[in-house]
């Protein structure tokens, strides 16, 4: 949809810096980004069931999970039968003007690391799509490349099971776990340490027992960075 972006690279539309993905439900007397907007948002209304898939954010590597609003029913239902480790029923407002805000029902999956959808990651949300298809009658059973049983079942969390890690000094943040690795309280989750001297600056520690959704992959933090996200068990 944004291919002047793509071409070049990068997320925003060329010559007028603007993120497409920010500008919904657009409008249809506006700038070219407006109108793409508005026009897929009118196209997208008419849908009965939308699903956006997306990589992890730039600086993280994440688990395959799925987003949906709390008082989503449908979304929430379908989302249990993605293939998603963790099932995230959000409360808490989205980004203004992003798709997941002008579409109620929307179901987002999500995961790998940084802008790069891995191989790995890429496989596990592409058979849960296939297994969504199955149950909404689209795709017939006996063509999955898999049997319905293998379908992971996410644990499902909402906002208050979240818990957001961040860094109390500034250097290169070490991870000592992967994500989806189970910690217990108080146990390592990497070093910060000094660029040039190698020396230990903090150890950061989960504050609670749970799973790894997301660690930075993007090693310099400044104070105050997010490094890791847990949820808890």
């Amino acid at each position: 949809l944004n291919p002047l972006a793509a071409d070049q690279g990068v997320r925003h539309w060329p010559g007028l810096d603007i993120d497409l993905a920010r500008r919904f439900p657009g409008r249809a007397n506006g700038h070219a980004p407006d109108r793409l907007a508005h026009l897929l948002h009118e196209e997208l209304l008419a849908a009965s069931v939308v699903v956006e898939l997306r990589g992890a954010h730039p600086a993280f590597r994440q688990v395959p999970q799925a987003r949906v609003r709390a008082s989503s029913g449908p979304a929430t239902e379908l989302a249990a039968s993605a293939n998603v480790r963790c099932l995230r029923k959000q409360a808490s407002p989205f980004p203004g003007g992003s798709l997941e805000e002008a579409l109620p029902d929307l179901l987002m999956l999500e995961g790998g690391s940084g802008n790069r959808l891995s191989e790995a990651v890429g496989s596990e949300l592409a058979d849960g799509v296939l297994n969504l298809l199955t149950l909404l009658g689209v795709f017939p059973e006996g063509e999955l490349p898999f049997h319905w049983a293998a379908i992971q079942r996410p644990v499902v969390c909402e906002d208050h099971d979240l818990l957001d890690v961040r860094s109390s000094r500034g250097g290169l943040f070490l991870p000592a776990v992967g994500p989806w690795a189970e910690v217990q309280g108080g146990e390592p989750l990497g070093e910060i340490i000094n660029p040039v001297s190698g020396e230990t600056l903090e150890t950061v520690s989960a504050p609670a027992s749970g799973r790894v959704l997301a660690h930075r992959a993007e090693p310099v933090v400044y104070p105050g960075n997010l490094v890791a996200r847990l949820v808890r068990q």
